[in-house]
């Protein structure tokens, strides 16, 4: 079950700035940060290759990718600042495999990412979205014809809500608002 993913990673973290100065990708759980977490969540699918899409204080962001090793291909890609849509469109070319997986680099599944994927790819829409409760848990499973939906001007989160299939999952971590950046410093290890 091979499966390329791209991580969105290049947000201000706007809600973060009176308490996180970093790139939200960055921002620790657990004392290790959320990108590192997250890129050991996605080892298990066994990925080719994983585009990091960047923006905000790429640069460390590229310096801490510098000490990763993973069996995996990490490609980090600066974006300018045009919107996730864009961003994505661009680094398409590079997406290997389709369907692929799209995460966004401060939310942490607390899920089996695996069975994940394989449902996804069993359902066989155009996009399928891990949702828990009423909320999108930031990862779906993407085909081309799902990007085929992007316009310039559209957001990512609209697109998702409005075409994709929800595909419950049971628990996440959003570390994008104070009240879940403090949270995400004191969960135990165990709990991820």
């Amino acid at each position: 079950m091979t499966i390329d993913v791209c991580i969105l990673a290049g947000g201000y973290g706007s809600r973060l700035r009176d308490i996180w100065d970093g790139p939200k990708c960055l921002v620790p759980v657990a004392g290790k940060p959320i990108l590192e977490r997250l890129l050991k969540k996605i080892s298990v699918i066994k990925p080719n290759t994983v585009i990091i899409l960047l923006g905000h204080k790429h640069e460390d962001v590229t310096l801490f990718l510098d000490g990763t090793d993973f069996s995996f291909q990490i490609l980090p890609l600066i974006m300018k600042p045009e919107g996730t849509t864009v961003a994505l469109k661009k680094a398409l070319p590079l997406l290997l495999t389709h369907p692929f997986l799209l995460l966004n680099g401060d939310t942490l599944p607390l899920y089996d990412l695996t069975q994940f994927v394989r449902s996804a790819r069993i359902i066989d829409r155009t996009i399928v979205a891990a949702w828990c409760r009423d909320v999108y848990a930031g990862a779906s499973v993407f085909t081309a014809e799902g990007v085929d939906k992007f316009t310039p001007n559209s957001d990512i989160n609209t697109i998702i809500d409005k075409h994709a299939v929800r595909y419950q999952v049971s628990a996440f971590l959003d570390v994008g608002t104070p009240e879940n950046f403090h949270k995400a410093q004191h969960m135990k290890e165990e709990h991820l």
